[in-house]
């Protein structure tokens, strides 16, 4: 299976850590971002990896010559003008072929080791009785100790009468209605793709993966969602690491909380 990481942001909001480089460059704990998603891809089984660039784009390709590629097939997809997540996908369409893939947003720094994830035949989880699926999504609950507290939710678990290819019945997610006073859910960043859900649009860039893709295929039940940390709280690392990191404090978070707990991997 091949992974897609999302490195084409700026990281404008960090300030003077990503002045001279970018955002995917950053270090925390002694390493980059990047570094860290690609030796998580690599221990669980992952060579082959899809990322995409646009700010200071000369200085990642640096960066991975100097280090070899880590040992993996990278490649790049180089955008000229920010394609958004949605958009990414669409202009590396060639790279990422017709296989379901991982896609991970390189904003985010996780622990999760992807093994159980990828080790599924996702080409036939994706063929139910009736229809075909287009996504599976991890999925983040929420709790008053979570950072995207007052942020609503993305989407709501239904439970699905459609069998998979393995007999199983998988759980569909919905859009997000806090009209209906159920429990909701946030997107993780981490995501198994369906390349048939890329397809050419007519939207103009950036085109986002959730808002002009996911949204109308979850409405159509066409999308499958697991939970990954429920009732999720940063200080409970015994759970699991998932801090997006989109501000200096959320390094100091990151970096505070390993030096007590000790968890790197």
């Amino acid at each position: 299976m091949k992974a897609f990481i999302l490195c084409a942001g700026f990281g404008s909001r960090m300030g003077s850590l990503t002045k001279d480089k970018p955002k995917c460059l950053m270090q925390i704990n002694g390493e980059t971002l990047l570094e860290r998603h690609l030796k998580n891809l690599k221990l669980a089984g992952i060579d082959e990896v899809i990322i995409n660039l646009h700010h200071k784009t000369e200085e990642v390709e640096k960066y991975l010559i100097d280090n070899k590629f880590f040992e993996m097939q990278i490649s790049v997809s180089k955008e000229i003008e920010i394609m958004g997540t949605g958009g990414a996908l669409l202009k590396a369409k060639e790279l990422i072929g017709t296989d379901p893939f991982l896609l991970i947003s390189g904003d985010i720094y996780t622990n999760y080791s992807f093994v159980d994830l990828i080790k599924q035949d996702w080409s036939e989880n994706f063929n139910l009785s009736d229809r075909v699926i287009a996504a599976h999504l991890l999925a983040i609950g929420y709790s008053d100790d979570f950072r995207f507290k007052g942020k609503n939710s993305d989407f709501y678990f239904i439970n699905s009468n459609s069998k998979n290819n393995f007999g199983n019945y998988p759980q569909f997610i919905k859009p997000y209605d806090s009209a209906l006073g159920i429990e909701g859910f946030t997107y993780s960043g981490i995501s198994i793709i369906n390349p048939l859900l890329i397809q050419d649009s007519s939207i103009s860039a950036p085109i986002e993966l959730w808002r002009d893709y996911l949204f109308s295929a979850a409405s159509n039940n066409l999308v499958t969602g697991e939970i990954y940390l429920e009732n999720y709280k940063e200080e409970q690392f015994e759970q699991g690491i998932f801090i997006n990191i989109n501000t200096q404090e959320d390094v100091k978070k990151v970096e505070s909380l390993l030096k007590v707990y000790g968890k790197t991997k």
